[in-house]
C-alpha cells in the first residue's frame, strides 16, 4: 500500500486533495492485490490443480490483502491530521 502511495499519490499530495490520493492508493494496493490473485489461479489452472490452499487461502488472502490496505489506508489520512 505504502508502495503504491509514494509511486502513484506522494508527488501529487501538496495540494488539498489528499483524501483522494489516499482513495487512490488504497484501490491501487487491492488490484494488485486482486492481480496477484488471479496469477495464482491460472497457475492452478495450467497446473492442473497443484494450488496452494484452495478457495479458503484465497478468500483468506484477499481478506488479508484489504485489511493491510484499509489500515494503510488510515495512517496516511490521520498522517495529515497530525501535521496540520
Amino acid at each position: 500500500m505504502f508502495a503504491c502511495w509514494f509511486m502513484l499519490a506522494a508527488p501529487h499530495a501538496d495540494g488539498g486533495r489528499r483524501g483522494e490520493l489516499v482513495l487512490l492508493a488504497v484501490g491501487a494496493a487491492l488490484g494488485l492485490g486482486a492481480l496477484n490473485e488471479m496469477v495464482e489461479f491460472i497457475a492452478t489452472l495450467a497446473h492442473h490443480g497443484a494450488y496452494a490452499g484452495g478457495y479458503w487461502n484465497t478468500g483468506w488472502d484477499l481478506v488479508s490483502n484489504f485489511t493491510g490496505a484499509t489500515a494503510g489506508g488510515l495512517v496516511l489520512a490521520r498522517s495529515k491530521a497530525r501535521a496540520a
